[in-house]
């Protein structure tokens, strides 16, 4: 990283850019989590051209879960599907969403006519928690997470009332794997992001739910997010002893697409984060697009 004492990420990522072959299908899965419609963006050519390798303008929906200021979902239309990750791929693989009652959530989601996967149960520690992989379309993949021990989220608050009939959380990660989590981490700190503990585990319940070839698998984490652990959090994740292609596709594409940070200075932050080890894919007056070397999809805004 170059000298001097900028820390051009100081916060945790502003919210998730979303890739969409159909936005209005996207945009209605998420809505089952309790995600909102807000503005709609054109996105000219310049900015689709350098942010999504793009050469038409597109659309761009922000959504966000009333009560929270963040993060954001930005849904952009695409002409490339996705789809879900496949063995053991370096990509994002999650948008996790906390829930207070994990069998009301399934239930739930399943009325509205979506396909919970199975639900898998986590111990590290003194911590327990049931997971559930929810697909959607692009393969876009929603995790919720009932835990024993959690993050404060709008789970917590009780909106004026006594109690909180809420099932879902806002958005409190995502979940990206990659090559070398020690590698993405020590960039990330460099940046000035908080590094939380790693762990380590070896559940075969979590190797069935996210749907990989062999039970169990051992799994490596840790956590990436501002000094105050605010949304939108960045976890990391590698599988040490099992080899897969990093996903790099130079075009958007249906699915989890980048993470987006707010910045004082696009420009300045991406030379710093270049300089870092970071690959500079486009950029125009608006943004800022970058790549880390693990391959995670970074957006920089004004």
């Amino acid at each position: 990283m170059a000298p001097g004492d900028v820390t051009p990420l100081d916060s945790s990522a502003a919210g998730l850019v979303l890739g969409a072959t159909d936005p209005e299908a996207t945009i209605a899965f998420l809505s089952a989590f309790g995600l909102e419609r807000g503005a709609t963006s054109p996105v000219g050519v310049e900015v689709a051209s350098a942010l999504y390798g793009l050469d038409s303008a597109t659309t761009e929906v922000e959504l966000s879960t009333p009560g929270a200021e963040a993060p954001r979902v930005w849904v952009v239309g695409g002409a490339d599907p996705g789809g879900l990750p496949s063995d053991f791929e370096r990509r994002p693989r999650a948008f996790d969403i906390y829930t207070s009652d994990m069998d009301e959530a399934v239930d739930h989601l399943r009325f509205v006519g979506l396909a919970p996967g199975p639900v898998g149960t986590l111990a590290v520690g003194p911590v327990t928690m049931r997971q559930c992989l929810v697909p959607g379309p692009d393969g876009t993949a929603v995790v919720l997470v009932e835990s024993s021990h959690r993050r404060a989220s709008l789970l917590d608050a009780g909106d004026g009332e006594a109690t909180n009939d809420r099932i879902f959380s806002e958005g409190h990660s995502v979940v990206w794997c990659v090559e070398s989590m020690d590698d993405e981490s020590s960039l990330f700190e460099a940046a000035g992001l908080t590094k939380g503990m790693d762990l380590a585990f070896n559940e075969p319940e979590v190797s069935t739910y996210l749907d990989l070839p062999r039970s169990p698998v051992p799994i490596r984490m840790t956590m990436l997010a501002g000094e105050s652990v605010e949304p939108l959090r960045l976890e990391l994740l590698e599988f040490p002893e099992d080899s897969g292609p990093t996903e790099a596709p130079e075009r958007l594409r249906g699915g989890l697409w980048a993470l987006r940070f707010v910045t004082d200075d696009a420009a300045g932050t991406a030379s710093l984060l270049v300089a870092g080890g970071c690959e500079r894919t486009g950029a125009c007056d608006a943004a800022e697009a970058l790549r880390t070397p693990g391959g995670i999809r970074l957006q920089l805004t004004g």
